[in-house]
């Protein structure tokens, strides 16, 4: 359920922004990320997981972007594949 909810969030955010600046992408991009982080690491009661937590958020969001690529065409594939880079980033 986590997965979904997550994931599908995560989405919500950041396939409005097709139309932003590649900056502007990226900033909401990672702002997104950072918040699902967070509330991850909020959630986890228990402080040697709270990082682990944050590692799940971030990769069921980088999951629900590749299967949403999967299933896109044109501008909005090309999109997410941006997406996907800032989510794998340096």
């Amino acid at each position: 359920m986590m997965e979904d909810t997550v994931g599908k969030a995560f989405l919500r955010e950041v396939l409005p922004i097709d139309d932003s600046t590649p900056n502007e992408i990226r900033v909401s991009v990672s702002r997104a990320l950072a918040e699902y982080e967070k509330q991850a690491r909020d959630g986890e009661t228990n402080k040697r997981m709270k990082g682990k937590a944050a590692e799940v958020a971030r990769s069921l969001c980088r999951k629900a972007v590749v299967e949403e690529t999967a299933r896109r065409t044109g501008a909005i594939a090309e999109h997410l594949t941006f997406v996907l880079s800032i989510i794998d980033g340096p």
